[in-house]
């Protein structure tokens, strides 16, 4: 806490501090994060900004290498950035690797001399070994992230002044891929074989047998494919009186409920023949000003309306 130590009034974690509980937790995502906050979180910013300082100076010839976020374009005579490729090298859909070093630094050249800020070029350095070196450490294999637990939460709420917990809200249950896709092969994989056992010459039979026995083996593939993947961690909204504490990526952020927006929306669909409309009420939750926005299952609805109306939450 700042200021009077017996101060109790709820307050939001600062920037500093959530930068270094991510940089504890994961300086790949705190890396990332601290360039989101450079390029404006305007997402694909800072890799255009970085691809283009780094066009090759030459024209196309015979024999040049091609850096990989590099067009030539023939009718111009000039290089041109191919955007989507300089985005999937700044963020690497395993969320494993990390940019291209030369790309964060010609954007953080780029920022300096906007900016003069070199402090903050030196923060991303540093982030960036570290890491480089958490990466050398698990052999390339993606972070193990842990869930946050009520009783952590409960810590972080008491040190922020949030007093009395109520709720805690699930946001993304555990995948269950492997199940679902196994539930639905077993009944193709079953008639399948049965068929192709009783086929008894029929080249229809046959033919049906086998298809089924292909899309039994199909959804089987599938089902291995889900159950190699990586579960997702659960993201937990901790509520409290005075504020909520967000448990994602294994990190714990507190905001005090007049920092955070809530979004409510209805949802307008037609079903059936006769397209009758459904309406249906959607709740999201996130910090203000920031494009992070969480779902609220419609079970939690009430209960963060309610404390988000007395915490002095924002609404739209």
């Amino acid at each position: 806490m700042t200021g009077d130590p017996n101060d109790r009034t709820p307050r939001s974690g600062t920037d500093e501090e959530r930068l270094a509980a991510w940089r504890a937790v994961s300086p790949r995502t705190a890396l990332m994060k601290q360039l989101s906050v450079l390029e404006g979180g305007v997402f694909g910013v800072a890799a255009y900004q970085a691809a283009l300082r780094l066009l090759p100076a030459q024209d196309l010839h015979p024999g040049m290498k091609v850096p990989p976020w590099a067009r030539w374009n023939p009718a111009t005579g000039a290089w041109a950035v191919d955007h989507v490729a300089a985005m999937r090298l700044w963020s690497p859909a395993d969320g494993v690797r990390l940019p291209p070093p030369e790309m964060v630094d010609a954007f953080l050249t780029g920022y300096v001399e906007r900016t003069g800020d070199e402090g903050a070029r030196r923060l991303v350095e540093q982030l960036y070994a570290e890491a480089e070196q958490r990466l050398v450490e698990r052999g390339g294999a993606p972070e193990t992230v842990v869930a946050s637990t009520l009783t952590e939460a409960a810590a972080v709420a008491e040190r922020h002044g949030y007093g009395e917990h109520v709720e805690t809200v699930v946001i993304n249950p555990w995948s269950r891929g492997f199940g679902t896709a196994v539930a639905f092969a077993v009944p193709p994989a079953v008639f399948g074989i049965w068929v192709l056992v009783a086929v008894d010459g029929d080249v229809l039979a046959l033919v049906g047998g086998i298809l089924l026995t292909a899309l039994a083996a199909g959804l089987l593939a599938l089902a291995v494919v889900a159950l190699r993947q990586r579960e997702p961690t659960p993201q937990r909204l901790f509520l409290f009186t005075g504020g909520v504490v967000l448990g994602v990526g294994g990190v714990l952020e507190p905001y005090a409920w007049p920092d955070l927006e809530v979004v409510v929306k209805t949802v307008v669909s037609t079903v059936g023949s006769g397209q009758n409309e459904v309406r249906q009420r959607v709740i999201m939750i996130g910090p203000v000003e920031q494009t992070a926005q969480y779902p609220i299952p419609l079970s939690h609805h009430r209960t963060v309306v309610t404390l988000a109306r007395a915490g002095g939450a924002s609404f739209r």
